[in-house]
């Protein structure tokens, strides 16, 4: 079994480019919670909320993160609603235990463009190499085994928006938080893939009812001819009925 995860704690953040919403750049460091953001409507609050959550995990457009398409968001919710979405973009800084991390993402794509590892660490702006090492240290410092359980974690668990897609009426994913939480000897990954197949089966077996119970019914309503075998006066003929 293997060693428990651990949840990503807020330390600031820094949202770039964000006009018309907000004029210049926004900032605030977190201290130790909890911390409230207050607004009357329209001021933002949502969007700071969201801003940081894709910041972290980039969004939910993937489906191993987000089952279902109607629900899914990235890079491409902001670009809509800045107006220098290419230049804009969000960091992040967030901790495992003491150890220390931030991360940049831009809205031209939903992927890590910068990180920097440590309160005073430099920058990576090597995009490659940087989603490189985010995908190091949410395995060696997170405990997770893929960015996308990291995701669905802080999106299913630590995050709440405004559709409320409450855990407590979703068993498919109270499971899969369940095994991903507690890194379970059994695969997670392996386990999704043995629910897919299941559920594919179910599917598979309910069509065939369906296309057994229509030829169940053209049988009762149609009329057919049989030729049976009939010996009369020593002499095989055949009787239709």
């Amino acid at each position: 079994m293997r060693s428990p995860i651990t949840l990503p704690r807020l330390l600031g953040f820094r949202l770039h480019g964000f006009e018309p919403i907000f004029k210049g750049v926004v900032e605030q460091n977190l201290p130790t919670g909890p911390n409230i953001i207050l607004g009357g409507n329209g001021l933002g609050k949502t969007t700071v909320m969201q801003a940081i959550i894709y910041g972290l995990t980039g969004g939910t457009n993937d489906e191993t993160v987000e089952d279902q398409k109607r629900l899914r968001w990235d890079h491409g919710y902001f670009r809509e609603r800045l107006s220098a979405s290419g230049a804009g973009y969000v960091e992040v800084d967030f901790a495992f235990g003491n150890q220390q991390f931030s991360v940049r993402r831009g809205f031209r794509g939903s992927d890590v463009t910068a990180l920097c590892a440590g309160k005073k660490g430099k920058w990576n702006e090597n995009a490659n190499e940087a989603a490189v090492a985010f995908g190091r240290a949410i395995r060696e410092f997170g405990g997770y085994q893929t960015p996308q359980d990291f995701s669905f974690v802080v999106n299913r668990l630590l995050y709440l928006p405004e559709t409320r897609r409450l855990i407590a009426w979703d068993t498919q994913s109270q499971v899969r938080l369940l095994m991903v939480m507690n890194q379970d000897a059994v695969m997670e990954e392996k386990f999704r893939k043995r629910q897919e197949q299941l559920r594919l089966l179910d599917s598979t077996k309910r069509h065939l009812h369906v296309v057994i119970g229509k030829l169940e019914q053209q049988i009762s309503t149609s009329s057919l001819t049989f030729a049976v075998p009939h010996i009369c006066e020593g002499k095989l003929t055949s009787l239709s009925v």
